[in-house]
């Protein structure tokens, strides 16, 4: 099966379809982001990169099996920046960059495609009222694929992280499209852990330079004053438990996912492209290390990792979890 990646990040989707179908041949990856770009040539260095999908000759590029595709998630996303002001704006340009996904299929008819998004996009509307998935769906189903979508969670595929997300395949061929089960597999942040990592990671490191408010405490230092000694570690599994908050530094005084310290007996939330939660490893609190923050997108022991730290959390906090796409692809596409 010859498939196309578009926007592709570091190769999530890749992954996962040569994990369930390692014959599968990627014809053809298209990624704006020069740096995400590059990672996924280091990786996959004999597969054609194009880079701005809306400059993309459709009627000329290579004919595929399969489509694939995280289109841009930030107008959707609940962990935009408030600070973001087009994510916020009604006219987004990239609100709209899945119709380039819809061009493709029109003109080049792929039997299969498999697309990923925040899962907002079950819930978020558009100017005209329609629920944005429908919209998504609606338009494949014009072109006559049969059509299906859910909102599944990367924890219940063997990852230790919480990442709701809304996939969407569909399919030319008339076959029933399913999506898998829950693996059953209970892992936790524990499990992910490197041995060592670089000491910039720790939060003695990055939360002294920090203060709230009051331009005195530092997060390090309003974190061990709220600190939680009677947590039972037995009744956090599978959960996402802060150990830390900083309280009645923010508007409405719940504190931020990134100013929380959370137990590694648990399981992560979200990762995101920033705000990168901090761990009680034991008793040192810390950020996940890039392999870290890899393992817990399913991500495998050889693939190589962008070497600027803070850009490859932001890239893995872009990608798509590689567990929960072999899944898909195994049910509906071997």
């Amino acid at each position: 099966m010859k498939f196309v990646d578009t926007f592709s990040g570091i190769g999530g989707f890749h992954l996962g379809i040569k994990k369930a179908m390692p014959e599968a041949e990627c014809v053809l990856s298209v990624e704006w982001d020069k740096h995400a770009k590059q990672v996924y040539h280091d990786n996959f260095p004999e597969t054609p990169q194009w880079d701005d999908i809306t400059t993309l000759d459709i009627e000329n590029m290579p004919d595929h099996d399969l489509l694939v595709g995280g289109f841009p998630c930030q107008p959707f996303s609940i962990n935009r920046p408030v600070k973001d002001k087009k994510a916020t704006d009604e006219n987004d340009d990239r609100t709209n960059l899945f119709k380039y996904l819809i061009k493709i299929c029109e003109v080049k008819k792929p039997k299969h495609v498999l697309f990923e998004n925040v899962a907002r996009l079950a819930s978020m509307k558009n100017h005209e009222g329609e629920v944005m998935v429908d919209v998504v769906c609606g338009e494949l189903r014009k072109l006559g694929y049969n059509v299906e979508w859910k909102v599944l969670d990367s924890k219940d595929y063997g990852v230790p992280q919480q990442r709701k997300r809304t996939f969407i395949i569909g399919s030319l061929e008339g076959q029933e499209l399913k999506f898998p089960e829950p693996t059953g597999e209970e892992v936790s942040v524990r499990d992910i852990l490197e041995d060592a990592v670089d000491s910039k990671l720790y939060a003695e490191h990055r939360l002294t330079r920090q203060k709230l408010k009051d331009g005195k405490t530092t997060k390090l230092e309003a974190l061990k004053k709220s600190y939680r000694h009677d947590i039972d570690k037995d009744e956090i599994k599978g959960k996402i438990t802060p150990v830390s908050l900083i309280l009645g530094d923010t508007p409405s005084g719940v504190s931020r996912q990134h100013d929380r310290l959370y137990s590694i007996d648990g399981i992560s939330r979200t990762l995101a492209t920033f705000g990168h939660p901090y761990f009680d490893v034991d008793g040192l609190w810390r950020m996940l290390s890039p392999r870290e923050s890899a393992r817990l997108q399913g991500f495998p022991e050889d693939f190589k990792i962008c070497k600027n730290t803070n850009s490859a959390l932001k890239q893995f906090g872009n990608a798509v979890t590689v567990n929960v796409i072999e899944a898909i692809v195994k049910k509906n596409f071997t």
